[in-house]
């Protein structure tokens, strides 16, 4: 008998083709903003599709108070880029951490970059360790296991269990955080952190490819064994305090 493929749950991916896929249940992927002008399409895609929606949180925007508003109402996660704020003016995110704490929804943060540039250690550990006391104890998911801040994320994760690492790109991180290849950060990740705090993402538009989430389980099944259960279980696990987002 055929074995039934298992669809992972993907906690970063974003407005994909909206092609019909067949049913899906409510809460089965987290659909990230790529940008403040791109969070009104975002909510509009996850809310038609039944998923999470995570909205660029970035002060002094036009939606800035919309986004703190969604989250405080439980109808959105906020998605956090310190790179793009310095850390003097990081008391302009309170508005939408104290939201997230008060609403206990994930908080979403991205510590590295995709070019050239570099976000320094200092700096990242500076922020992941003021989010990190803001978030008083709800889900902090990490974009990209931390990219090539990898090493100052695992450094807290490994004793905090509310840090859960997002593998999307999880092969570029391992070549920007000076690994040898992705097998060896997913051993100094399995080092480190407990199965509990693996998350799969894509980072492809919504409904990823099949063969990024095959690749994924394939390299992470010698260590952690049905891989896709536990991606599956932990995602069930952190995103069910949106999955009962009211309707907009």
């Amino acid at each position: 008998m055929k074995e039934e493929r298992r669809v992972l749950i993907d906690v970063h991916c974003h407005i994909g083709a909206m092609r019909d896929i067949g049913p899906r249940s409510p809460g089965g992927a987290c659909v990230i903003s790529r940008g403040p002008q791109d969070n009104a399409r975002c909510i509009d895609f996850a809310r038609t599709r039944g998923l999470v929606c995570a909205l660029f949180a970035q002060p002094a925007t036009p939606s800035w108070a919309e986004v703190c508003g969604r989250v405080r109402r439980r109808e959105a996660l906020a998605y956090v880029h310190p790179d793009r704020i310095r850390f003097a003016d990081r008391r302009q995110l309170e508005p939408v951490l104290r939201a997230s704490r008060n609403a206990r929804v994930p908080l979403i943060v991205h510590v590295s970059r995709h070019d050239r540039e570099r976000v320094p250690p200092a700096q990242a550990a500076s922020w992941l360790d003021y989010l990190i006391e803001a978030a008083d104890g709800i889900a902090l998911i990490v974009s990209h296991a931390g990219g090539e801040n990898c090493r100052e994320v695992l450094q807290r994760a490994r004793v905090l269990p509310n840090i859960l690492l997002d593998l999307s790109l999880w092969e570029q991180t391992a070549v920007r955080a000076g690994c040898s290849g992705g097998d060896e950060m997913l051993r100094i990740l399995a080092d480190n952190i407990a199965p509990t705090q693996y998350l799969f993402g894509s980072d492809k538009g919504w409904p990823a490819p099949d063969e990024v989430g095959a690749r994924v389980v394939a390299a992470l099944q010698p260590t952690l064994g049905d891989a896709a259960k536990l991606l599956n279980g932990n995602a069930v696990r952190v995103l069910r305090s949106c999955s009962s987002l009211p309707p907009n």
